[in-house]
């Protein structure tokens, strides 16, 4: 696995898939593809980028570039605009013909037996590579 994409949010997980497409790149001399999705409403276009989004999705990436910045590993990390945060991860992955997929799922409570977010599913049907859902660790229920 040559090329990895680590697909991100503002999420506790977000830092955890990081560290694992870090340690996939490491092993495999690869590289490393972080990315962050602008998901725009049907209602506007989709150049509409709000600045309190913009702003937002770029302290995100800055602080995923932190992470991985001391380990030499070949980095680009991006911020796409798309309607559904599925579909703009597969068109980007496409574009840059990854090896994996590496995305987070977390449970909703009051979902019932959901198992996963559209954007997982999405994914899971589309993708041409390899993909890893990391779900985020569920608290106690005992």
């Amino acid at each position: 696995m040559k090329k990895i994409l680590v697909a991100i949010n503002d999420s506790e997980l977000s830092r955890d898939l990081i560290n694992l497409g870090a340690a996939l790149c490491r092993n495999e001399k690869g590289e490393l593809y972080i990315l962050h999705i602008l998901e725009v409403p049907f209602y506007l276009p989709l150049d509409a980028e709000p600045e309190a989004d913009v702003s937002s999705a770029n302290k995100i990436l800055d602080k995923s570039l932190e992470i991985v910045e001391d380990l030499k590993i070949k980095t680009t990390a991006d911020m796409v605009s798309a309607r559904s945060v599925g579909g703009g991860i597969i068109s980007y992955a496409n574009s840059k013909n990854v090896d994996v997929i590496i995305a987070g799922h977390k449970d909703y409570p009051g979902y019932g037996d959901v198992i996963s977010s559209p954007a997982v599913e999405y994914i899971l049907k589309k993708a041409t590579c390899r993909v890893m859902i990391i779900r985020q660790e569920r608290a106690n229920q005992s």
